[in-house]
């Protein structure tokens, strides 16, 4: 297997498996009782350490929706790169499958570098 190949398929894999995450976290933050929790952190009666680990939770669920949709991204970025890269060398065969072609393209090349290659 290719490694453009296998950059697609683990970015398609990244990116369903951080939206299915990611709508997972923020389900939770929509259907959350924000009142219960008031009521929860200003009791009197319940110790402070229970108040603690219930705020970090959820500012760890909180987190994890940004951070989730950054993943999802770079999985888009992948699968685009490695896309762009089979339809460019598929492109260049095409471009370069004609003699005159590759001929005229190896000049210009030529032509190019030779002017990097002059002193200033």
């Amino acid at each position: 297997m290719k490694i453009k190949t296998a950059g697609r398929i683990g970015g398609l894999i990244e990116t369903a498996a951080s939206s299915f995450f990611g709508y997972g976290c923020l389900h939770r933050l929509i259907e959350f009782d924000y009142s219960a929790l008031a009521e929860f952190m200003l009791a009197d009666y319940i110790p402070n350490e229970y108040k603690i680990v219930a705020g970090a939770s959820l500012g760890t669920l909180a987190l994890g929706v940004p951070a989730l949709s950054l993943t999802a991204i770079d999985g888009i970025v992948d699968m685009a790169k490695g896309t762009h890269h089979y339809f460019g060398t598929t492109l260049w065969k095409k471009i370069i499958k004609n003699e005159e072609t590759k001929k005229k393209i190896e000049k210009e090349h030529e032509q190019m570098f030779s002017v990097l290659d002059r002193p200033i």
